[in-house]
């Protein structure tokens, strides 16, 4: 199963659809808060889950370190794109 090229392309394709899919407003927010300060701690926490998983993939699986170094590096991808979008909207909304 996941070794088929199929089975990647539907994940990608659905967690892309997931992604796009996400109703992310800034209206209901407080203003108090600071997007800098926010974006630093979510960089941080997003770092030390993605090197979490890192490290625990190639312990899980019978695979070697780069996988565990290519799904860290993807997953901190995958997640650091949205708060990047997040960051930019509350920037412009305190603008």
């Amino acid at each position: 199963m996941f070794e088929s090229p199929l089975w990647f392309c539907f994940i990608v394709s659905t967690t892309a659809l997931t992604l796009f899919s996400m109703d992310i407003s800034v209206a209901h927010e407080s203003p108090k808060k600071s997007p800098k300060r926010s974006l630093g701690i979510s960089i941080v926490i997003i770092a030390l889950i993605s090197i979490a998983v890192g490290i625990f993939v190639p312990f899980s699986s019978k695979s070697d370190s780069i996988n565990g170094l290519i799904v860290g590096g993807v997953l901190f991808i995958v997640v650091f794109i949205p708060y990047i979008y997040l960051y930019y909207l509350r920037t412009k909304q305190q603008d």
